[in-house]
């Protein structure tokens, strides 16, 4: 069963991000992998965040998508 977005859902999830709290934090564990230093839970962390990020960047192509076909049937 295909389901579509409609706007305003698309436009709401075009918006969610990572707060500057958790950016802050990615580069923080992203400095402690290149020196090596992770330890098990934090290597657990970035799995999370990268998790996350994979499916949040999912749900924003399917946004992009169901908005640009709102734009073709729209015209």
């Amino acid at each position: 069963m295909k389901t579509e977005l409609n706007e305003a859902a698309a436009r709401y999830l075009l918006a969610i991000g990572f707060s500057p709290e958790d950016r802050d934090r990615m580069q923080v564990l992203a400095q402690k992998a290149r020196d090596g230093t992770l330890t098990p839970d934090e290597e657990q962390e970035v799995d999370n965040y990268e998790r996350v990020g994979h499916y949040l960047a999912i749900l924003q192509s399917k946004a992009r998508l169901a908005m640009n076909s709102a734009k073709r049937s729209g015209e």
